[in-house]
Parts: structure tokens; sequence; C-alpha cells
């Protein structure tokens, strides 16, 4: 009897031990995915004016003249990775706002940025130039753009459309920098 009593002891043991280990297994698949912040990826850039405001054109106006006043081909496609970086983080808080058709545009400027950095890197390898000083900034900008599109991306069906294009530019600039 002692012995039958211990061997139902051992297996409703074992089977305990397994359920409870299936079951926390089970809450690690359904973990969520940890929130990402952009002013953590990038900070100190943030937001601040965006495409909806009345003063943006003056902030775009101050882009424009920075930009054309750096004249090495390199700091050129690091300051348009930066605009870029800049116009994800607006991006995403015109989406928290509700403002798709704000945030579409922005984008858009985002990704036209990208596609920029990706012809002036085209055009400077044909050229010899050295793009070693801001390849890593690049490369990590790009990868924390990345981390956050896809993590916006993953929020909703409408968010995976908006960024889609640009993820791609992302990833082919990342390819042919590595």
């Amino acid at each position: 009897m002692k012995k039958s009593l211990f061997v139902l002891a051992l297996i409703l043991g074992y089977f305990s031990f397994f359920v409870g280990t299936v079951k926390a297994e089970s809450l690690v698949a359904a973990k969520p995915v940890q929130e990402i912040s952009s002013f953590e990826l990038f900070w100190p850039v943030v937001a601040g004016k965006t495409v909806d405001d009345n003063m943006y054109f003056l902030k775009s106006f101050k882009e424009k003249l920075r930009g054309s006043l750096i004249f090495s081909d390199s700091r050129k496609m690091d300051y348009d990775i930066f605009l870029s970086v800049k116009r994800v983080v607006e991006s995403e808080k015109l989406v928290d706002e509700g403002k798709a058709d704000f945030a579409k545009t922005t984008v858009g400027e985002a990704e036209n940025q990208v596609t920029k950095a990706k012809e002036e890197f085209v055009k400077g390898k044909e050229a010899k130039v050295d793009f070693g000083e801001v390849a890593p900034q690049i490369i990590d900008r790009l990868s924390n753009m990345e981390k956050l599109i896809v993590w916006l991306s993953s929020k909703n069906e409408q968010n995976r459309l908006l960024y889609r294009n640009l993820l791609q530019e992302i990833k082919d600039l990342k390819a042919i920098m590595i």
C-alpha cells in the first residue's frame, strides 16, 4: 500500500511539474512585443514641429539651408539619414495623434531622404569617396530606424502599409553599405 501511494505521489508530482512547465512556456510565447522608444533610440531627436504645424516651413527651410552648406559627400549622406530619422520620429507622433494623411506625407519625405542618401552612397563609391568616418553612425541610425519601424508596423495593418516602402529602402541602403 505504501509503495503504491509513493508511486502515485511520484506520478502526480511528475505531471504537476510537466504541466507547470507547459504553462510557463505558453506564458513566454504570449509575451507582448516590448515597446520601443524613439526617444531612447535617437536621443536628442524629438518630433518638434510636424508637417501639420503652421511654422513647419521654417523648420524645412532651416534644414535645406543647413544641407546646402555641407560640401562633403559623406557628410551630406549622414545629414540625409539624420533628416530621415527626424521624419520617422515626426511620423510616429502624427500616427499617435491620428493624423494619418500627415503621417503619410512625412513618411514619404523620410523615404525620399533615404533614397537620396542611397544615390549619394552609390555615386560616392564610384568616385572612391571614403565613407569610413560616418558609415558606422549611418548604419547605427538605419538599424535603429528599422527597429522603430518594425515596432510601429506591428501595431496595426495600416501602419505596416504606411512604413512598408521606407523599411525596404532602409534595408536596401544597409545592404549596400555593409
